[in-house]
This record gives C-alpha cells, structure tokens and sequence, in this order.
C-alpha cells in the first residue's frame, strides 16, 4: 500500500479517501419530543418524528412520548401503528425501547415498529426510547443512525 496526494494505492487500485469521508457522524443534542396523534376514520393523519442518534460521541439516545386523540368510549377499539425508517452506520443494533416495544434493528418487519390496541379503559399515552448501540463485539466501532418514526391512528378493524 502506497499513500498518494489523490487516495491510496493497493496493489495497483487506487482509492480516493477524503477526511470527511472518515470522520464519524454525531448527532447532536435535542430535547425529548413530545406528539399528539389523531384518530381518524379510516386513518388520521399520519404524524413523523426525525431524529439521529449516534455512539460514543454526540447524542446516545432521543425519547419520543406519544398520545393518542379521539380514541371513542365503549367498544370500538383504536389500533396505534408507529413504522421506522434509518439510515447511517449501525442501524442493525438501534435499540426501540418503550411501551410495547422491544426491539433491535431497523427497517425489518417492513418497517413496523409497533402496533398497539387501544379501547376506553387504555392509557393512550406512552413513549419510545431510540438508544445508538455499536453492538455485541464492537464496543469501540461508532455508530450514527437517522431515523424517522411515522405515526398513524385508525378504528381497529381485525380480520
């Protein structure tokens, strides 16, 4: 391997680095969000939360508490459905902690992250943690993920 002013040749193929391209992306800090969704019929609107997360430096994890509107009383059940989309470094470790949840990894399951029931009697409130995870037998790799949590409220309809 020979350094160059363009890159670095290994065995004849060159390839072109730039300190940017080496250098770890961090997230930088924020504050808990907070979001209301809605029930609809078929579907409120749906409501999306971005965020970054990154290990060892910058912002390890984020918090995103949520409440569900218009959830009717007797009966008629309500389906909360919350889907992930990430992209960076690691993203096959992010640990979604929270109400419900329990999961490692993005983009899996089609994205589904959680799928909750609500009636009258339920708390419609609840959170997810977001927390940046280098993964088992990689403690000192970094990692940097974005994500995108998206929201949706609709009158539970089992098949």
């Amino acid at each position: 391997m020979r350094r160059s002013s363009m890159g670095v040749t290994v065995g004849g193929l060159a390839l072109a680095m730039s300190l940017a391209a080496l250098a770890a992306e961090v997230a930088p800090p924020d504050a808990d969000v907070s979001v209301t969704v809605t029930r609809g019929d078929p579907a409120g609107a749906p409501v999306t939360v971005d965020g970054q997360v990154s290990k060892p430096e910058g912002d390890s994890e984020d918090v995103v508490n949520y409440r569900v509107e218009g959830v009717p009383p007797g009966s008629q059940a309500t389906v909360l459905r919350v889907s992930v989309k990430c992209s960076g470094v690691a993203t096959n470790t992010t640990r979604f902690l929270g109400t419900g949840i329990n999961k490692i990894g993005c983009n899996g399951n089609n994205g589904r992250l959680l799928e909750r029931i609500l009636n009258a009697n339920s708390n419609p409130a609840g959170s997810i943690r977001i927390r940046a995870d280098s993964g088992p037998g990689s403690p000192g790799n970094p990692a940097y993920v974005a994500y995108t949590l998206t929201f949706t409220a609709a009158p539970y309809r089992p098949n």
